[in-house]
This record gives C-alpha cells, structure tokens and sequence, in this order.
C-alpha cells in the first residue's frame, strides 16, 4: 500500500533568515550583502525586524542605471507590496502566489510580522534536487568557504 505524501509548508523548504537590511542602509551596502551571501534577494525590515519591503538584484540594477553611483537609501526603491507567508503555510498556496504574482522569494513571517525566513526559487530547485538525487545539493562556494 503506498503511503500518502507528506503535506509540504513553507518551513520544509525555506531558508532561515541571516541577512536583512534597513530602509536607511545604502543600494550599495545591499549589494556587498547580496554579494556576500549570494543571494539575489533581501528583506528590508523596521527595528522590531518585522518586514516592510524587499530589495532585489533588479532594483539595484535599474537604481544605479538610472540615478549612477550616488549613495541612495533602499527605502525609496524597495518593493512596498509584498506577499508574505508563514511558516505553516501549505506550499502550494506558496508557489500559487509565486506564479501569480511573479516574485522570485516570499518573505516568511511570525505571527507578529517579524522575519523567520525566505522561500525562493531556489529553495524549490534544492527541494528537487533532493528528491530526484536522493542528496543535498552543494554549492562550490559553499564547498569552497572557510570553516572556523
């Protein structure tokens, strides 16, 4: 008899949170933040660390196309509309709202609005990965990196 799958939620594939910037923080300090973490997405959160934007690798390009490397606040060109899911979320709402809405992460929130996490399409891709290798995916840099 085959057993029935495992309902997913988000907390089965996202990844937790270790970068954020402020609104005040500079394009230019995100983009040494997305670099460091290689990472194309980053929330931007108030001094309780609820989110209340997002800044992506898109929004850093078109900024400095448009207004060149003067230092500019994340504030004014992060995504103010955002999709936000919790933890206990059912994937498939998930990737509902990720296809609707065409965004490449979804913040994942507490149930007081303070970031836990994001869900990429990334996070799907190693999801896959696992399940058609049997195996973690590895990345170089993640091979690469120094260990203390």
């Amino acid at each position: 008899m085959t057993q029935p799958r495992k309902t997913l939620v988000v907390a089965d594939l996202m990844t937790e949170v270790v970068m954020a910037v402020y609104p005040t923080d500079t394009l230019d300090a995100a983009r040494i933040e997305m670099t460091f973490g290689h990472v194309r997405h980053l929330p931007v959160i108030d001094d309780e660390a609820r989110v209340i934007g997002l800044v992506s690798q898109s929004e850093l390009l078109s900024t400095y196309w448009r207004d060149g490397t003067a230092p500019v606040p994340v504030g004014p060109v992060m995504k103010k509309e955002l999709r936000l899911v919790t933890a206990d979320t059912p994937i498939q709402e998930a990737i509902a709202l990720m296809i609707e809405h065409r965004v490449g992460c979804l913040p994942v929130v507490d149930g007081a609005g303070k970031l836990i996490g994001l869900l990429t399409e990334t996070d799907f891709l190693r999801y896959t990965y696992r399940e058609v290798a049997g195996t973690d995916y590895v990345t170089s840099w993640e091979r690469s990196e120094i260990r203390f």
